[in-house]
């Protein structure tokens, strides 16, 4: 993949399991998006929720490398992800469903402690 963008250019490599998480790297990869971690509506050929176990097995094994927790993540697990290991978490649902998406924001940014 990197031979196709080049060197300039930053790649992130959607991955499921700590297997493709080492072909992602082999590959070139800068980030990881990691999902899905929960159930979501969001994309209708998403592979089983892998957990956020997953993130923990991938950072374990990758600590330096940015991982981005996806799919079916709300406020109210957003702390797991964090804790697992995740760099960022990327979200639709739960913001495109939000009465008030800047209230959403908040319980968002509410879910993370810092604590990695």
């Amino acid at each position: 993949m990197r031979a196709l963008i080049g060197k300039e250019k930053i790649l992130g490599v959607s991955v499921h399991s700590l297997d493709e998480a080492q072909i992602a790297i082999e590959a070139g990869a800068d980030y990881f998006g990691m999902g899905p971690i929960f159930g979501t509506r969001s994309k209708a050929d998403s592979k089983q929720p892998a957990g956020t176990s997953e993130i923990e097995k991938v950072s374990s094994h990758f600590p330096a490398m940015p991982i981005f927790g996806i799919g079916g993540i709300t406020p109210q697990n957003a702390g797991a992800v964090w804790q697992a290991g995740a760099t960022g978490i990327a979200v639709i649902s739960a913001l495109a469903a939000a009465e008030d998406v800047g209230i959403e924001l908040t319980h968002f940014s509410n879910s993370y402690k810092g604590e990695r």
